[in-house]
């Protein structure tokens, strides 16, 4: 169960970016075409908003996590380290995208 979580909580964070991104390009590109957009249209947009700041906000708790997990792992060489190290911080600023490619290498096979 707990490999089950962090698989989930790896993947999520992408997820929701993306689908707070693709929801205000929709709705943006409803309100510039010239369709009447009223109260509902704001509260998806807000809804969108904020969703997507939950995606970046679990996105840097995660990589703080994984970067954690990484440095008291006992198994990596310290050059090992300081390439997982690099890679979450640097990558993450790509949607997260680097989360999933940890949880795969590192703790899948935990």
């Amino acid at each position: 169960m707990k490999k089950t979580m962090s698989c989930i909580l790896s993947f999520l964070p992408t997820v929701l970016i993306v689908l707070g991104m693709i929801t205000l390009i929709i709705i943006t590109g409803f309100q510039n075409s010239g369709f009447e957009t009223g109260v509902f249209v704001t509260i998806l947009q807000i809804l969108a908003l904020m969703v997507e700041m939950a995606g970046w906000i679990m996105g840097f708790v995660m990589m703080i996590i994984y970067i954690v997990k990484t440095i008291k792992n006992k198994n990596f060489s310290v050059g090992i380290k300081i390439l997982w190290c690099a890679l979450l911080f640097y990558l993450s600023v790509f949607l997260f995208a680097i989360l999933p490619v940890y949880w795969f290498v590192v703790v899948r096979k935990e």
